[in-house]
């Protein structure tokens, strides 16, 4: 969903733009969904993930975690 940039002064014209986004999002839910999800589980249909993408996103989960732990005081 497009939320207003608040702290980023916009020029009457991007203002506008943005409305007009906005409000053509909200006449046309449907056009603007995301895609269906595939069935991912065959392995032929599944886009390879670059080993290095990977790491960096289970790094991002174990950070999260720890940060979810330590606030709740485990």
């Amino acid at each position: 969903m497009l939320r207003f940039p608040t702290t980023i002064p916009l020029r009457a014209a991007e203002l506008n733009e943005f409305k007009e986004a906005i409000l053509s999002q909200q006449k046309n839910p449907r056009e603007t969904a995301a895609p269906a999800p595939t069935d991912s589980s065959d392995p032929l249909t599944k886009e390879p993930v670059d080993p290095n993408v990977e790491r960096e996103r289970r790094e991002i989960r174990e950070r999260a975690n720890k940060s979810k732990a330590h606030r709740i005081g485990l």
